[in-house]
């Protein structure tokens, strides 16, 4: 009977949470009026190990800074670095369309699409593809087809006579007030975003839903992103306890290496520090303000870059006096005695963003930025990576001439020990 009785409370209680489960199913659905998922966000992939020019003289990573839909420009630099695709990885940093003539946008998207080019998503790119879902979401309802048919008779086609306003009609006529309704809030139908998206093709909506937010290479000890990464959870001190470089990655029952523990760290730099788990921040920072506000705004705040850096020349290692001047517990906590202490130990990781045009070309020793405002007629720019980039000890060989970035080809401090190329090419609008 004790059996019986124990038996029903679990098979009620079960039924309980279905139904729970459903009730808030309903409710979501009737809180976004059935829309689905808009965003589709990867968060991080990986570069392959096969990519990376350690040992191999021939291979480089070519990061490139936003494109925007410059294509003639593009294609400039990649001749001016001698691409060549047997040999080198093209990486994106995102902002690939807009800006520029519709069709320069669509082939751009073309030549990466089908090359598979890797690269992240930028905040305009993540407008597109929110664009594209919407798109696809009215096309499968009763009407959207014809409706957005109609749409794009006005906005590609009448668009063009100068006495036809489409916002007018978008928001006079009676019969588009049911598909309005439908757009989320701030969203503007006339906008460049919404044309490429209109435009483009399947395969282009697909590789560009693709891009993960940070393209992470871990051998290169470096992070690609559009916007920006933060080193430490920056409503805290850095050397809070709790923070991912405060403290060595406990591995119990694994004996470490310092390759492992600074891949652990760099992991814990995604996936600890709640800033860098918000996609609208890796898209969109520039400033950090007082009480560690996120903002994107040009002017008032800290560039998040000064941080970055100011955190990652702290780093001392797992190993040496430095380290073994402080206290280390039995949690593998660094106990810092007050927020001045010098060293964490860490080691220091790359993150190569664009994204900040009003700042252009900006090279720390631990960050480079590389949008230098192609779309406004100035340049765009690349960072070359090849076997001298990742020395992972002094080299007599290798040498830097930062104080030459006002030419079209400059040498700059990479990573541990190593060095890269700053190449840009002067850019024109077609």
């Amino acid at each position: 009977m004790y059996s019986v009785l124990v038996t029903f409370v679990l098979l009620s209680f079960k039924l309980c949470l279905v139904l729970v489960d459903h009730v808030y199913s309903i409710r979501s659905w009737l809180s976004n009026d059935g829309r689905p998922d808009f965003d589709h966000y990867v968060s991080t992939k990986i570069l392959p190990a096969e990519h990376i020019p350690t040992n191999h003289t021939k291979k480089r990573i070519i990061a490139v800074g936003d494109i925007h839909g410059m294509h003639h420009s593009f294609h400039s630099l990649l001749n001016q670095v001698s691409y060549d695709p047997n040999h080198d990885t093209l990486v994106h940093l995102g902002d690939l369309a807009i800006r520029s003539p519709l069709s320069d946008s669509l082939a751009v998207l073309s030549f990466l699409e089908s090359n598979n080019i890797m690269g992240v998503r930028g905040n305009n790119d993540h407008k597109i593809i929110r664009w594209r879902a919407w798109i696809d979401w009215i096309s499968q309802l009763p009407d959207g087809k014809e409706w957005l048919a109609d749409v794009d008779d006005k906005l590609f086609r009448m668009g063009d006579d100068p006495d036809f306003n489409f916002k007018r009609w978008l928001k006079h006529k009676k019969s588009n007030k049911k598909w309005l309704k439908k757009i989320p809030d701030g969203w503007k139908m006339n906008s460049d975003h919404f044309k490429v998206a209109r435009a483009m093709s399947q395969d282009h909506y697909e590789y560009l839903a693709s891009l993960p937010l940070v393209l992470h290479a871990p051998i290169a000890h470096t992070f690609f992103v559009h916007a920006g990464l933060l080193a430490y959870d920056v409503t805290r001190s850095p050397a809070h306890p709790d923070q991912p470089l405060s403290h060595i990655p406990a591995l119990p029952h694994i004996r470490a290496n310092v390759s492992l523990l600074r891949d652990l760290q760099e992991k814990a730099l995604l996936h600890d520090i709640p800033q860098n788990r918000d996609p609208w921040v890796l898209m969109n920072m520039r400033k950090i303000k007082k009480g560690g506000r996120i903002s994107r705004g040009h002017t008032k705040g800290l560039p998040w870059s000064n941080s970055y850096n100011d955190v990652m020349n702290r780093c001392s290692g797992f190993v040496g006096t430095s380290l073994n001047s402080v206290v280390i517990n039995s949690d593998n906590k660094f106990e810092s005695p007050d927020d001045d202490t010098d060293q964490l130990p860490c080691y220091p990781a790359m993150v190569v963003y664009g994204h900040a045009a009003s700042t252009g070309l900006d090279v720390k020793r631990w960050s480079i930025g590389l949008d230098t405002g192609c779309v406004y007629e100035r340049e765009l720019t690349a960072v070359i990576l090849d076997w001298k980039s990742f020395q992972s000890s002094p080299s007599s060989d290798i040498t830097a001439d930062e104080n030459d970035l006002g030419t079209s080809s400059s040498r700059i401090a990479y990573g541990d020990h190593g060095q890269a190329q700053i190449v840009s090419v002067p850019c024109r609008s077609s």
